[in-house]
């Protein structure tokens, strides 16, 4: 009877090894199922990424503008004959657009 006991132990051992494999080739299927949304999470990313990217080269060009206008105004200051209002007033304007590119 021990050996039949034993015998019996070793066939639902067997068998639950059985079943374990089969559950772990179903998660692993559920898992290539899963593998076919991670393309739109990729797109998604770098959808991301490349706007990023965009605003960066938005941001750089708006920066070359007001830093070419920032020069242009100290230009006209220096070299036009204009009353000092309009002077000042230019100098205010040239310190916010500075103030803008800083922030």
């Amino acid at each position: 009877m021990d050996i039949y006991r034993k015998d019996m132990k070793l066939k639902q051992i067997r068998e639950q090894i059985k079943l374990n494999k089969k559950q772990i080739l179903m998660k692993g299927g559920n898992i290539k199922i899963n593998d076919e949304t991670f393309p739109s999470i990729k797109n998604i990313y770098e959808k991301i990424k490349n706007d990023k990217k965009n605003k960066e080269k938005e941001k750089t060009k708006l920066f070359d503008v007001i830093n070419n206008l920032v020069n242009d105004l100290e230009k006209s200051i220096l070299e036009d004959n204009l009353p000092k209002n309009i002077i000042e007033k230019m100098i205010k304007e040239k310190n916010r657009l500075l103030k803008i590119i800083t922030d």
